[in-house]
């Protein structure tokens, strides 16, 4: 038999007409994909509508019962290239299977430029082997361009939505271009929008529709409303008959852009609605559970976590996280006292895993709860033994919290009875990578900042010279005496020939690290070199630029750690710090707030970007003041 029953197609959900604009499809056709017959390369003459009655023929003379007509008519397509390809990608789900055979052959054989000129050096390294990849790791790579910043991959989205012959993929890409934040200025969402429509142009498949009413929607967003509402409906009929050209996430995260538009237009009853949609789509797989909540908490629709703890009662009561995010959506929408019971339910859950409960924390100050993450850690102190290392775990982990939160004796005093279990038994500390001494040198320098706030210099003093005692080469501690208060000079001199002492040895350490890193006897440790020789870089360039010396060689060394270790918060942090120390507010605040974004969790690093932005728009106000004067 030479036909099976037909099928509705990807493409037949909602079309558009074609563009005229043909240039712009012939940038993503390699130069040797061939000639074009002379017929067609008048196209620039020919309506598009003539071109593709001409594809149209040599498609149906795929499946001519001549041989040589159908060699023929394949040979003309491949040397069309890309400009056949929307109606190859329908006909190979033609009811004639020969044609759909040679269709799906000729599509296989296209050869489309992934990466353009123009696209970041990200972009072309993650495209470089799109063409070898499997499924996997075509979707891997699509998430990988919605993750660069400045949204660099999203013309590169836009391409592979247009030419990935995968229809969930296609769709994936769309969606993710979608997804990347709007433009402030309509200078720039004009751009996108353009940008968007010379890539798309000529497409007639599923997601060139979704990313043409995208860029409709950047210029005028209540216009184009009407039409999600039908493609998304569009997308739900296809789900139901024909599962394979979609997938319910794609729908669910179709319905979740539809929503947040709405949001965006203050119609939040609306946007509750489609949401609602939108969870019939949830699995029970608990990541599923999580990724909806976690869109519903980023984008303040509260309701949704009531909805789903109710749906998925069992996922929840087996998963304190799913509780506690039920307990922060009850918490934002202003119960208090609901969220408080929840997420004691979520406290009482796992009693005897002290180690899950320490997890726990840890996810719950990433989520900035910062209350319920310490009530977890204090549960884990109070049900293990003090000589227990989980309870040596969390002790460290309850005081650093603490402190972050400014609340320093707190900090100090878990830090003391940590002390006293480890006094009794060292080898609590071999799994810590700490010394006793490292210990008790902190725990003092906490008491220390504590003293210092509350104006008891001679507390903070004692306290600083028994941390030093304890470790002399702690930064902080070293940091902490170089900027005490009232120091007389015998104090101002110590210090800084503390620091000079300590500055040399990270400085030749780092040296020796460096050599070792270059040295080819050294590649099997290369990992562990690299870590180790930014750490002292790091070191270095923190003591100096908040203590003296040069001030440029600091920032010099904290670039390399940032080289050996990119996108490290703590590292941009010391870097933030030596542009300031150079004067420069600009890039201090620009490298702390990319601090800030990576890890919002840590207030000292938020704290410090409110610091470098006063102070910056302190200055630019006293600059146009004197601009104004003159």
């Amino acid at each position: 038999m030479r036909s099976i029953a037909r099928r509705r197609r990807e493409s037949d959900v909602l079309s558009i007409p074609l563009l005229a604009a043909l240039a712009a499809v012939m940038v993503f056709t390699r130069p040797e994909s061939g000639r074009v017959d002379s017929r067609v390369a008048e196209g620039a003459e020919n309506s598009q509508a003539e071109l593709d009655t001409q594809i149209a023929r040599w498609i149906a003379d795929l499946g001519s019962p001549q041989y040589s007509q159908r060699e023929h008519a394949q040979q003309e397509l491949q040397r069309l290239g890309l400009r056949a390809f929307d109606s190859l990608l329908e006909a190979q789900r033609h009811e004639d299977v020969e044609i759909a055979a040679r269709s799906r052959f000729l599509l296989r054989s296209l050869r489309v430029a992934w990466s353009d000129q123009s696209d970041a050096a990200e972009v072309k390294s993650l495209l470089r082997n799109y063409d070898q990849f499997n499924r996997d790791d075509r979707r891997n790579c699509l998430r990988q361009l919605a993750a660069l910043e400045d949204s660099l991959g999203t013309a590169a989205l836009c391409r592979l939505a247009r030419f990935e012959v995968d229809p969930v993929l296609s769709k994936q890409a769309a969606l993710l271009a979608m997804g990347h934040a709007v433009p402030a200025d309509a200078e720039s969402r004009a751009k996108l929008a353009e940008m968007i429509r010379t890539t798309i142009a000529g497409s007639r498949r599923t997601a060139g529709v979704w990313l043409l009413a995208y860029a409709r929607s950047l210029e005028d967003p209540a216009s184009v409303i009407s039409e999600w509402e039908r493609i998304s409906s569009a997308e739900a009929e296809l789900l139901a008959r024909f599962p394979e050209e979609t997938d319910r996430t794609v729908l669910r995260d179709l319905l979740r852009w539809r929503s947040e538009a709405l949001l965006k237009l203050d119609r939040k009853d609306d946007a509750l609605g489609v949401l609602r949609q939108a969870m019939t789509l949830v699995g029970s797989d608990r990541s599923e559970i999580y990724d909806m909540l976690d869109w519903a908490l980023a984008h303040k629709v509260w309701a949704v976590g009531d909805e789903l703890a109710s749906r998925f009662q069992d996922q929840f009561h087996a998963d304190p996280l799913l509780m506690y995010r039920w307990a922060e959506a009850q918490r934002n929408s202003g119960r208090s006292e609901l969220a408080e019971q929840t997420a004691k339910t979520a406290l009482e859950m796992d009693a005897d895993r002290s180690e899950r409960h320490v997890d726990t924390a840890r996810q719950l100050i990433e989520r900035l709860d910062y209350d319920w993450a310490e009530r977890e850690l204090r549960q884990v102190i109070a049900s293990t033994q003090p000589e227990d290392e989980t309870s040596i775990e969390a002790m460290f982990f309850l005081s650093d919290l603490l402190f972050d939160l400014q609340k320093e004796q707190a900090a100090a005093l878990v830090l003391q009875d940590a002390v006293e279990a480890i006094d009794k038994n060292t080898k609590l500390l071999q799994n810590f990578n700490r010394s006793l001494g490292a210990v008790r040198s902190l725990m003092h320098y906490r008491f220390a900042e504590h003293c210092a706030k509350n104006g008891d210099v001679q507390g903070q003093r004692n306290h600083l010279e028994e941390a030093v005692r304890q470790s002399p080469a702690d930064i902080d501690v070293l940091i902490a005496m170089y900027r005490l208060k009232g120091a007389d000079a015998e104090w101002k001199r110590g210090a800084a020939e503390r620091i000079r002492v300590v500055s040399s040895r990270l400085r030749d350490g780092a040296r020796q690290y460096e050599e070792m890193a270059q040295n080819p006897a050294n590649q099997r440790l290369r990992s562990d070199v690299a870590t180790t020789l930014a750490m002292q870089l790091n070191q270095y360039a923190w003591l100096i630029c908040n203590t003296e010396g040069d001030f440029r060689d600091a920032l010099r060394a904290s670039r390399r750690s940032l080289e050996l270790s990119p996108d490290n918060s703590a590292y941009l942090d010391t870097q933030a710090r030596c542009h300031y120390a150079l004067g420069d507010l600009e890039n201090a605040a620009r490298c702390q707030a990319r601090a800030a974004q990576l890890e919002p969790s840590s207030q000292q690093i938020v704290r410090q970007l409110e610091i470098y932005r006063k102070e910056l728009a302190d200055k630019r106000k006293s600059s146009a003041s004197d601009g104004k004067s003159n």
